[in-house]
Parts: C-alpha cells; structure tokens; sequence
C-alpha cells in the first residue's frame, strides 16, 4: 500500500514595500537579504521523539535488534519518508507496507511532540536578532507541513516567518538542494542572497549547493548522536547564542 500523494506545501505572506525598501538598502551593503532557518535541532529539540517514534514503529515489524535505526547520524536532515524506505531495505521490510509505517510514524511522532516538544537555546535572542535587522525570514524543514506548524505555535512563532516550506512532498529531500532552492523561490530572492542556519551536515551540503552562505550550528542539546560534521558550512558556532549581526549580514 503506497501513500497518497499530497501536494507541495508552503505558505508565504504577501509582500511589503516598506520591508522591500529597507531589504534593497541592507542588500547594497551586505548582500544578505534573507536568513533561512532549518527547524530540527535549530529552532527545536525533538531527536528523543524522533527516535522514539521510529523504535516504536520498527518494533512491529522487525523481530530482533535493529541493525540500525533513527539516532543513527546519517539520517540527520534526511526527511522522514526517506529515513523510512532505508530502515526498510536494511530491514527486509517489504516495500508494500511503507504507507502504513510512515502514517503510524508521523502519528506517534507528532503525538510525542505535543506532549514532549520544547526550543532549542537561544531561539528567543536570534529570532529579535533577526526581526531588528529586518530580514525576511524563512523555515526550510525536511519535516511536514502538519509537523513544522506545531513547532511554530510551541513556539510562539506561529506569524513570524514570511516563508514556512515543507521538503517531505518536495522531488527531493536534502542534500538535494530543491528545499532551499523553493525557499528562495517563495521569497524571491536570489540564492546568494540568503543565509542558512544549519544542524545537519546533509543541510549544510543542500545550502552550498543551492548557493547560499550557511552558518553551522553545532547540536547543544544532550543527544551526543545528533552532533554533525559542519566542516563545510561558512562559519560554525555552538549554539544560536554565538550569532551575531556581523555573521549574518556577512
């Protein structure tokens, strides 16, 4: 049983001139229009519900230990439906009941972050950061629609972005660079001209690719598995707290 197809999700809010007039005169100086946020370990910690979700699906269909499962850190950035049809083939998992393991994942997992969900530090200070320099401001997650407007209204931040996209329905998920490329798409922009804050080695990848600077943000949370090799982003800091304005504006 396959999943159904669903359509592409984004959202962007209309424009505004006097936004777009002060964006030209930041952009003669810094050439730096837009900052771009990845959700997952950058804005929110969830890897214990991530991992939980998978372990509880993996359980009902694999007898034994599993030989490898969501903490393992070559799926960091990688969307779900992805991570799925992997864990399948390692598994023998016949391909026929990926419908039903990716429903019952994404069901235990929001399930799991409603109740257990909680920001990443230094999110209230890098968001004002942000709003002060007056950038448009964007969300270009691996993760569904459904899934990134729950960590948006946890977090209060439910009408803070111009552009919230959605990789899981896109062609191609990251390292791909298709996810920042539609962010910038939606927020017409060139790629050049917007700034990516990154976790995850495979997003840090999908941001160069796509032209962009990126600046990697190392994992401050307690998961050692979730900590990445971000040799190839722009500049690396260990935690939002270490942005400053000079980072982001370049």
């Amino acid at each position: 049983m396959g999943i159904r197809k669903r359509k592409i999700f984004y959202y962007a809010k209309p424009s505004d001139n006097h936004l777009a007039t002060r964006m030209s005169s930041i952009n003669d100086m810094t050439q730096t229009d837009a900052i771009i946020f990845d959700l997952d370990e950058v804005l929110v910690d969830n890897v214990s519900c991530h991992t939980e979700a998978t372990r509880l699906v993996l359980e009902r269909y694999v007898s034994g230990p599993f030989l490898r499962d969501d903490a393992d850190p070559q799926y960091m950035g990688m969307r779900v439906s992805d991570m799925i049809k992997d864990l399948m083939t390692i598994h023998h998992i016949p391909q026929e009941f990926f419908g039903d393991m990716y429903r019952e994942r994404q069901r235990l997992f929001v399930d799991l972050v409603k109740r257990h969900g909680k920001s990443m530090p230094g999110v209230r200070e890098i968001t004002e950061l942000v709003l002060d320099l007056r950038l448009k401001k964007a969300v270009a997650s691996s993760g569904s629609f459904e899934y990134i407007t729950l960590c948006l209204l946890q977090l209060g931040l439910e009408s803070y972005f111009d552009v919230v996209v959605s990789g899981e329905n896109l062609h191609r998920g990251k390292p791909d660079p298709e996810t920042f490329l539609v962010t910038a798409q939606q927020l017409a922009l060139p790629e050049e001209h917007c700034v990516v804050l990154e976790d995850a080695a495979k997003g840090v990848i999908a941001a160069k690719a796509a032209g962009m600077r990126c600046i990697g943000v190392h994992y401050s949370g307690s998961n050692a598995m979730a900590k990445q090799d971000l040799s190839k982003a722009d500049i690396e800091v260990n935690s939002l707290f270490e942005i400053t304005k000079e980072m982001l504006l370049g």
